[in-house]
């Protein structure tokens, strides 16, 4: 008699995986529940795309308005 061991992944499981660890990795702020729904949504559109490069992509445009203020504050305290 033998046992047999089954693991049962979702598809995507480590393609969703690598990107929620690398867009925490990028934004460390982020919640890890907000990361895998980002990656759930996005896998769907992007299976055949990088993680860790949509990830990138990611954090880059979440961390454009954070940028934007910074750059305004810069501004804001050089006018005055």
């Amino acid at each position: 008699m033998s046992i047999l061991q089954l693991n049962v992944e979702f598809a995507g499981a480590d393609w969703k995986r690598a990107f929620a660890e690398e867009l925490i990795r990028r934004l460390p702020g982020i919640n890890p529940d907000a990361a895998d729904e980002v990656a759930d949504a996005l896998y769907l559109r992007y299976p055949h795309r990088s993680p860790a490069c949509t990830a990138a992509e990611v954090a880059q445009t979440e961390q454009a308005p954070a940028r934007l203020q910074a750059a305004r504050n810069d501004y804001d305290s050089n006018v005055r």
